[in-house]
């Protein structure tokens, strides 16, 4: 479900529809990808989340206050990232450095399959509002794993990445990693402004797959 300002104007009552739907989407799907990180990197030996509250399903301890703003006025946002220190991980470090990265995303198509199964069982009952609200969060959880699996700083693919590869391979971005989160902002800003944008170009295929698979949409 992808929202585009000019359907303000054109459907100002079907664009603010959508929008609700997806903030609740992002909620749900931003949780359950932040709680998934820090539980994991729990359980591979770094309490450091779970000492901050983070091991937890409540929207409001992962929600980052930028990416809250955002989330309400343009429809996108970003949850707080969950520290990991490594020093604490179970050997092979790397390993569990690749796990808590990937886990964000493994817990969104978990929650999209399960999800998708709900609502496929019981198409037919209930309210379309329920049913609306249900194939959002499918979706947006489908879109937001693949999204994050990119391996560009900062998203997980690009961390799991680094824990995969020697860090002779990884020392030469050093320089430009520190600047990507701008860049990937800037990015997104565009989506949200413009007809066609980078995330968005490769947000509609993977839309459209991922409610072809889950036989949805």
């Amino acid at each position: 479900m992808l929202l585009r300002i000019g359907e303000l104007t054109s459907d100002p009552q079907g664009f603010l529809y959508k929008f609700m739907l997806l903030v609740f989407g992002l909620t749900i799907a931003i949780t359950v990808h932040e709680f998934s990180h820090a539980y994991v990197a729990h359980r591979r030996g770094d309490d450091t989340a779970g000492r901050m509250g983070r091991i937890s399903l409540n929207p409001l301890v992962h929600l980052d206050p930028i990416g809250t703003i955002l989330l309400m006025l343009a429809g996108f946002g970003w949850g707080k990232p969950v520290p990991v220190n490594a020093s604490y991980l179970r050997p092979p470090v790397r390993l569990s450095m690749a796990l808590v990265s990937l886990a964000g995303a493994a817990a969104n198509m978990a929650t999209a399959g399960f999800l998708a199964m709900l609502y496929r069982l019981g198409l037919e009952a209930g309210s379309p509002v329920l049913w609306d609200l249900l194939e959002t969060v499918v979706l947006v959880n489908v879109v937001l794993a693949i999204f994050n699996l990119i391996p560009i700083p900062p998203l997980d693919g690009f961390n799991a990445l680094s824990a995969a590869l020697p860090e002779r391979m990884m020392r030469p971005m050093a320089p430009v990693v520190k600047y990507m989160p701008l860049v990937f902002l800037g990015l997104l800003a565009m989506d949200a402004f413009f007809p066609i944008g980078v995330f968005s170009f490769i947000g509609w295929p993977v839309y459209r797959i991922g409610a072809a698979l889950l036989g949805i949409g």
